[in-house]
């Protein structure tokens, strides 16, 4: 299971609007709720189930320079990883493959996947990581 994914475009070419468009609208995700570091909708949306619970978030940066180099709509998917929020029926049911597979397909531009931000494991492993 991937519980983290992140890629980013050569030149900004208004993706990030886009891509928080479409995750609001057809996946219902929203700003975040009690931010300790007083981010917004603008760069993090959440994505909670019925109970009300946060349990993957999407980050953007329309311009970010690492290492001399520039990368521009960068989005980045990820499932919280701890006690409070990791749940085995979401990371089976894994609701936000369909999300980032819809972002990735709506990408204008050339998209760089950056291979290295990926976290991929078992739902057990990561299971094991989170409790124990």
């Amino acid at each position: 299971m991937l519980f983290q994914k992140y890629f980013y475009t050569e030149e900004g070419r208004n993706n990030i609007d886009r891509a928080r468009l479409i995750l609001k609208s057809e996946f219902g995700l929203v700003g975040p709720k009690n931010d300790h570091f007083g981010r917004t909708e603008e760069r993090v949306l959440v994505w909670e189930d019925s109970e009300g619970v946060g349990r993957y978030r999407v980050h953007f940066y329309t311009h970010f320079e690492y290492d001399k180099q520039q990368f521009f709509d960068l989005i980045r998917f990820s499932y919280w990883r701890n006690r409070q929020r990791a749940k085995r029926e979401i990371f089976e049911q894994d609701p936000m493959k369909p999300a980032l597979e819809r972002i990735h397909q709506s990408i204008e531009g050339k998209i760089f996947e950056a291979p290295e931000s990926d976290g991929e494991c078992s739902i057990d492993t990561m299971m094991d990581q989170i409790f124990q």
